[in-house]
């Protein structure tokens, strides 16, 4: 298997892990591979975490959610 095929599937299996298990109190806003570093990426989500722009690092992937109720935004890597 190709790696950019691999990392397509971990990318559908973790949306549905965590539609699974996070869904009743998470929003799941976003999965995907980055081609950046996070701190270089121009997503809105990123944008509102505090010290984003320190984050000189690329996961393989990154999922972000949304508490229902508090509005926290929290990252999956």
């Amino acid at each position: 298997m190709e790696k950019q095929e691999f990392t397509n599937k971990l990318c559908d299996w973790l949306r549905n892990f965590l539609q699974k298990r996070f869904a009743e109190n998470y929003e799941i806003l976003d999965v995907f591979v980055p081609v950046t570093n996070l701190s270089k990426l121009n997503n809105d989500h990123i944008k509102q975490l505090s010290n984003y722009s320190s984050w000189d690092f690329k996961p393989d992937i990154l999922g972000i959610l949304k508490e229902k109720t508090s509005g926290r935004l929290e990252l999956v890597l």
